[in-house]
């Protein structure tokens, strides 16, 4: 749930919990009370006086699933129900069953839909006002984020490339560190993308070492986790979790390479020779931990 503010939760109250529990439940769209189910989904299977996959949760993911698919064939193009179906797509990875395809293919939806609204675009020229300007502009990072993730995880080509993307669809200057962070992180990880499924990659070295440079100038301060400090806790984690950003693209870019290392021979240079860099940064998450934690 830390790894995509999808909806922030100051919204989430006012905009979709209090109206449900406290108002007129009739007046709820379906995609407010999809977005709801599938919180407390994620909620659940992250609580951990729970049980695993408790019988709760997993009703909580099918009124979700039911939620977003009855009105598949008439789907709208607006925020709730682009929040609904990406908080959906978090739910895919944390089933049971695995289904990281469904996660891939359904995001994809999400994202044309916020492109048949031009969230891709400078929301100024639109006409919209700057609460509303921010709030796509977050949605739309998110997005992008989400998707560059699963394209980088399993070598695909992303759904939206950052070319199409105009300046003003991106977030500014005057943000947290979290979602500064986020905001530098796509545009390198697409130009990752880019690189991994470019045909010949691997002997493109070269690149993928100025990429290695673009990634450790994002480099966040590493952060312990306080557990007794409650109040601090999910700021804490969100911080946390650039950490995990960061090592774990930087662990996808020199994957390839490492083992093109591991598996040739090295013996007269047992650092790896001219892929020393792609060496080193495999062990570097481990030398953190150690450090650190």
């Amino acid at each position: 749930m830390f790894r995509y503010d999808i909806i922030a939760k100051e919204d989430f109250m006012d905009r979709i919990f209090w109206p449900c529990y406290g108002g007129d439940i009739s007046k709820t769209t379906s995609y407010k009370l999809a977005s709801l189910y599938a919180t407390l989904s994620l909620g659940g299977l992250h609580d951990l006086s729970l049980p695993i996959y408790a019988p709760v949760t997993r009703e909580w993911m099918e009124i979700t699933q039911s939620l977003v698919m009855t009105t598949f064939g008439s789907w709208e193009s607006s925020l709730e129900a682009i929040e609904a179906v990406a908080l959906q797509c978090l739910i895919f990875p944390s089933r049971p069953e695995i289904e990281l395809s469904k996660t891939y293919y359904q995001l994809s939806f999400a994202i044309k839909m916020a492109q048949s609204i031009g969230m891709h675009r400078d929301p100024h020229e639109l006409g919209m006002d700057a609460r509303a300007c921010n709030q796509r502009r977050r949605l739309f990072l998110e997005l992008r984020l989400f998707d560059a993730t699963e394209s980088i995880q399993y070598g695909r080509p992303l759904t939206m490339n950052g070319r199409y993307v105009s300046r003003g669809a991106i977030v500014e200057d005057d943000l947290d560190e979290v979602t500064s962070f986020k905001r530098d992180l796509v545009t390198v990880m697409e130009d990752i993308i880019d690189l991994m499924i470019s045909p010949g990659f691997s002997s493109n070295y070269s690149t993928a070492l100025k990429l290695d440079r673009k990634l450790r100038a994002l480099k966040p301060v590493p952060m312990a986790i306080r557990p007794d400090s409650a109040s601090n806790f999910s700021h804490e984690l969100r911080v946390f979790m650039r950490t995990i950003w960061y090592y774990s693209t930087l662990l996808t870019l020199h994957r390839p390479y490492f083992a093109f290392a591991a598996t040739k021979d090295t013996s007269g240079a047992p650092s790896g020779g001219k892929f020393a860099p792609s060496v080193n940064a495999r062990y570097e998450p481990q030398n953190l931990a150690s450090a650190h934690y």
